[in-house]
């Protein structure tokens, strides 16, 4: 038996064929891609991680001398004095035991040299057997900042795990030298090892400080660290890392962190 259809079924049909026609005319809309985020490089954390104790180590950070007239009128090398005007070896504030590092034979040593009217100071470099010895001066342009200063070529190369002693005097008359300002430090040059290397040729200087840092050597550390402040003086970044690193338990250089990096010096043969 054959049904017929209704006009209402009819309708009905006619209006489903239609709604469908219609749905394969309509452009598809495609999902839009969300690009995905460029990986942020986060920045290396900056410390310093003191390398092991060596029993028997001689004494590390020290000074001495203070004059009171002349052209160091100013000056102090006490720990008692302000340390705007108390000559500064930057170093860490470590056990004496624990050596004080480098991995280059020709060393760059960072020094706050305070306000004076002295026109020049000495450098002096001892080893533990006051064996070898160097020493040079450099004049002083009067202006007060850390200052960076590189054992020049025609010094004889440091030996690998010989402790130095390196001193700084602001010579303040030259006819009566017991009138320096003198601060002494220590250094010890060592050989890295081949991951070591291998990580410091594929580093960004920043990456360099921070691999300086995680290996305990102090000197490369901050000869890389006050270039990059140097070529950048005003990256607010760049100044906030430093301030908090010389800041740092570790280092202990709180009052010297804000003070200027200027150039200087020219060593006189």
């Amino acid at each position: 038996m054959t049904r017929k259809s209704t006009p209402q079924s009819l309708n009905l049909i006619n209006l489903a064929i239609a709604f469908s026609l219609g749905l394969a005319f309509v452009p598809q809309l495609q999902t839009p891609v969300l690009a995905e985020p460029s990986p942020v490089t986060p920045e290396p954390t900056l410390s310093f991680v003191p390398p092991p104790e060596t029993p028997g180590a001689p004494d590390g950070r020290s000074s001495a001398g203070g004059a009171t007239r002349g052209n160091c009128s100013t000056l102090d090398s006490q720990s008692s004095a302000s340390p705007s005007s108390r000559l500064t070896l930057l170093t860490p504030s470590i056990s004496p035991n624990r050596p004080r590092l480098t991995s280059v034979e020709y060393p760059t040593f960072l020094i706050y040299l305070p306000p004076t009217q002295a026109e020049e100071a000495e450098f002096t470099l001892v080893d533990q057997d006051e064996e070898y010895s160097y020493q040079t001066t450099f004049p002083l342009k009067q202006t007060a900042g850390i200052i960076s200063f590189q054992l020049p070529p025609e010094a004889p190369p440091l030996e690998p795990n010989k402790t130095y002693t390196w001193k700084v005097a602001i010579i303040c008359d030259r006819q009566s030298r017991t009138e320096d300002v003198f601060a002494q430090e220590q250094v010890q040059f060592i050989e890295l090892q081949p991951e070591q290397v291998q990580q410091l040729e594929t580093a960004t200087p920043l990456e360099q400080v921070a691999l300086y840092g995680e290996f305990g050597i102090w000197y490369d550390m901050m000869k890389i660290f006050a270039e990059l402040r140097r070529s950048q003086p005003n990256n607010p970044e760049l100044t906030l890392t430093w301030n908090k690193l010389l800041q740092s338990k570790t280092v202990g250089l709180t009052d010297i962190a804000p003070k200027p990096l200027i150039a200087c010096c020219t060593v006189e043969d």
